[in-house]
């Protein structure tokens, strides 16, 4: 969901923070924006809402929201 509606709340009462401190792995909580044309929520694509449901397309690499997810895991990983 969208910061504004959840803020710090999941990433500080899910536990994966302590999990990945535990692990020494790093946790990234991406997070949308509101849109009018599926999510009012911010939720992510995860049900084809932007048209992409055809043949799973909205969860292959080659998805906008998937190849967003890979650009802040190296943004990440690159630094």
């Amino acid at each position: 969901m969208q910061f504004g509606l959840v803020g710090r709340d999941f990433m500080l009462s899910s536990g994966f923070l302590d999990t990945a401190n535990d692990n020494s792995v790093a946790v990234l909580f991406p997070q949308t924006a509101s849109t009018t044309f599926g999510s009012d929520s911010g939720c992510f694509n995860w049900y084809g809402y932007l048209g992409d449901l055809d043949d799973l397309d909205y969860a292959k690499k080659s998805a906008v929201q998937m190849e967003g997810i890979f650009k802040m895991i190296e943004a990440v990983v690159t630094r």
